[in-house]
């Protein structure tokens, strides 16, 4: 990914009819084509001389805001025992850091996306015991490379309670319906991936008067 996104800054940096404001984020979007955009200019060396920081005022005739998307944590007991992380996270640790979240990650969902987690983790040797997922059904090509990675689907379940103080030493799991239910089956573990799905990051559109349509 880092990769990628270097050799397309390159190619933004040559074209003519482009200005690349890199450490600037947009801070502001208003009526009519007026952004602000605040960038850090020295921040980052210290000693430097010159401003530090600089506020753009832009004019436009068209925006786009290419936001992305803030991954949403589970709700259960335990969430923030030390070692219970955002699967897409952990995903972003192990593939552009190298840095391994566990030796041992179960992984728990509402959605295909942290399937990608569990692939990214086997793939690099560490052990997945299962991908606990509240959907009745998972299927499709995800679910079915995670299966066929030889990790186990737990389905219709959910993260009752996380076991351990200072770090994780196992998960509680139960089955997802309104009164929690009783522990079904306990796995050892020394981290928990999660994923509540994905919300879009909709700050500067809603700035502007954008309305949102619920889909």
């Amino acid at each position: 990914p880092e990769a990628w996104i270097e050799k397309t800054l390159e190619e933004l940096r040559g074209m003519e009819n482009v200005t690349l404001r890199d450490r600037c984020m947009g801070s502001g979007v208003y009526d009519h084509g007026y952004a602000l955009g605040y960038e850090r200019l020295t921040d980052h060396v210290p000693g430097q001389g010159g401003p530090r920081h600089r506020l753009w005022r832009i004019r436009a005739s068209q925006i786009v805001t290419a936001t992305g998307a803030i991954e949403r944590p589970l709700s259960f007991a335990g969430n923030d025992v030390p070692g219970v992380m955002l699967a897409g996270s952990m995903r972003d640790y192990l593939v552009n850091w190298g840095v391994n979240p566990g030796r041992k990650v179960v992984v728990a969902t509402n959605n295909d996306d942290a399937y990608r987690t569990a692939l990214a983790l086997h793939a690099v040797g560490v052990t997945v015991p299962a991908v606990i997922d509240a959907r009745k059904e998972a299927t499709g090509d995800l679910p079915a490379r995670v299966r066929a990675a030889g990790i186990r689907v737990i389905e219709d379940c959910a993260v009752r309670y996380v076991e351990g103080g200072k770090s994780v030493t196992g998960v509680q799991l139960c089955r997802f319906n309104s009164d929690g239910g009783a522990v079904i089956e306990t796995l050892a573990c020394d981290a928990l991936g999660m994923s509540g799905g994905w919300s879009p990051v909709v700050h500067l559109w809603s700035h502007c008067g954008g309305k949102l349509v619920w889909d």
